[in-house]
């Protein structure tokens, strides 16, 4: 006997897999950067260390939850490629080929214009910033 499924389930379960990759996708890039979260936060603190300023730490707990929030907003934005890339194969067979084109385009741009806000914008206003306050210890 021949079961009918409409077009709208099938959407829907390719959605929900997606969703799901997309999920273990976090899951899985949030634990290679917690293997190489000392190395993530030398990569953060370059600027401060070349100042030679130290880190102060209130409690004992604080490393800890500095590599972890570090480790998570890092894996949150790798994963945004992994959804611009789930996205895009979602919705190839559905849009035109200029809008697919736009589609790859804006994602370049978002790639550039992170890069580039990272840096140039950040050092930049950490330098212009921090360059009066020589004295001060950097809390984390």
């Amino acid at each position: 006997m021949y079961k009918y499924v409409s077009n709208i389930f099938i959407n829907y379960l390719e959605l929900k897999y997606r969703f799901l990759y997309s999920f273990f996708s976090f899951i899985f890039i949030f634990i290679i950067l917690f293997y190489y979260k000392i190395e993530l936060f030398f990569f953060i603190s370059e600027f401060f260390l070349s100042m030679k300023k130290q880190f102060i730490y209130n409690n004992l707990l604080d490393p800890l939850v500095v590599y972890l929030k570090l480790v998570f907003f890092y894996s949150l934005f790798f994963n945004i490629l992994v959804v611009f890339y789930m996205n895009f194969f979602f919705f190839c067979k559905s849009l035109y080929n200029i809008y697919l084109y736009l589609y790859v385009i804006f994602f370049f741009v978002f790639l550039f214009l992170a890069f580039i806000l990272y840096y140039l914008l950040v050092k930049v206003f950490f330098f212009f910033f921090f360059k009066y306050f020589s004295d001060v210890f950097f809390v984390i």
